[in-house]
């Protein structure tokens, strides 16, 4: 069974995903009607279903041609040996300014001598014109950005974003030599539609020989 097999019931997570997200991130008013509700909630499903259909497959496709995992992948087309630490998630963001923090994981860059640090995503955006998803790694325990793990992108399909080599030390912006608590954070920026939007699909910290 390939993967590609599993498009139904992604597609059917991902309308899900975002028919629940829509419901908490926007209160109804108190004095709506309950058929005014229900349509409302009706078309937050339509919309969950269109955003399945478009991004569902590319998902797929996506790791089905690229699908590096952890535990030393070879390179894909040549490149070079590398593993990832897979820092999964999936979002779906509306408006401008808004920013979500997810995945948080610890990690200790000083435990793996040799490599080179990668921050690597799926994302896109959709809606207006300019629209750009934007996706961060951020030091908790240091309450700072890492440098360089800076991704963004305007295309209106799943594209890939890797960073350059991260720096790897002790002074504020690296990727820290010791434990610490990183998280991702996701940002939509530009919008100016409840409907513009930015997707993120997975992220990665790939280690490279």
């Amino acid at each position: 069974m390939g993967l590609l097999d599993d498009l139904p019931e992604l597609k059917e997570a991902i309308a899900d995903a975002f028919k629940a997200a829509m419901e908490d991130l926007f209160v109804l008013p108190e004095g709506l009607s309950e058929a005014d509700q229900n349509a409302i909630k009706a078309n937050w499903a339509k919309l969950g279903s269109a955003v399945a259909d478009g991004t569902a497959e590319p998902i797929l496709q996506h790791i089905v041609d690229h699908g590096g995992t952890g535990g030393g992948t070879p390179g894909i087309g040549g490149g070079p040996p590398y593993f990832e630490i897979p820092l999964k998630f999936t979002a779906v963001m509306h408006g401008d300014g808004l920013q979500i923090a997810s995945g948080q994981f610890s990690f200790d860059a000083g435990a793996y001598d040799g490599f080179d640090f990668k921050l690597q995503a799926v994302a896109w955006a959709a809606g207006t014109t300019g629209v750009t998803a934007r996706i961060r790694l951020r030091n908790v325990t240091a309450d700072e950005y890492v440098t360089g793990a800076d991704l963004t992108t305007t295309a209106n399909s799943a594209t890939t974003l890797t960073s350059a080599a991260l720096t790897v030390g002790i002074a504020a912006g690296n990727l820290r030599s010791v434990a610490a608590i990183y998280e991702l954070r996701l940002d939509v920026e530009n919008g100016v539609r409840l409907d513009d939007m930015a997707l993120f699909g997975s992220a990665c910290l790939r280690l490279e020989v």
